[in-house]
């Protein structure tokens, strides 16, 4: 019995020596209040810009370097905030649709006089998937409703400002409103 035990570990340590090898396959770059972000999330949402990067940046190494070093943290702080921001429309229950999504695909198509297989076609030359552009374009809604839902109590004069002056209060306010949910929030960085 001594003998088939001791034969039994031996066995199991030699199998355990002879397992391959473990491939990361993905792995958590941050947590935004138990929402994980992966790096193939973030691979996905920087590839377009690394891509065009490299090609403004052709035969400067050194541009190149440079400007790619900024991209992944960037990318890594918009996809927090898009955490942010759709944590907190859950939290409020508001959401957008698929014909307001739509609504805005058609709306950039016609803002560039391109139809609608035109654009999509553009945003897959561009290296995004059709469905990643339509979540992009759902957080800019979300982003876009939530900050402005709060627009006229933190501005009572807001509806009477000059369309400059809205736009630089909405992008004051986008940061203040950010800086309150990061406050709140629970962001752990592992990139």
């Amino acid at each position: 019995m001594a003998i088939a035990l001791g034969l039994a570990l031996v066995l199991v340590a030699v199998a355990s020596d002879a397992s391959p090898k473990r491939t990361v396959v993905d792995r958590i770059v941050a947590v935004v209040d138990g929402d994980v972000i992966t790096k193939s999330e973030l691979d996905r949402l920087v590839a377009p810009v690394e891509k065009k990067v490299r090609a403004d940046n052709e035969g400067r190494p050194d541009d190149t370097a440079a400007v790619l070093a900024r991209v992944r943290p960037e990318g890594l702080t918009s996809l927090i905030e898009r955490h942010l921001f759709l944590q907190e429309g859950e939290r409020r229950k508001i959401d957008v649709t698929k014909a307001e999504i739509d609504a805005a695909v058609a709306a950039v198509a016609a803002q560039n006089n391109v139809t609608l297989p035109e654009l999509m076609k553009l945003v897959q030359d561009s290296g995004m998937d059709v469905e990643q552009y339509r979540h992009e374009l759902r957080g800019q809604l979300l982003e876009g409703r939530l900050i402005s839902i709060d627009m006229p109590t933190r501005h009572p004069e807001w509806k009477v400002l000059p369309r400059d002056v809205q736009v630089e209060r909405m992008a004051q306010d986008r940061t203040e409103y950010l800086n309150e949910l990061r406050a709140k929030a629970f962001i752990e960085v592992r990139l």
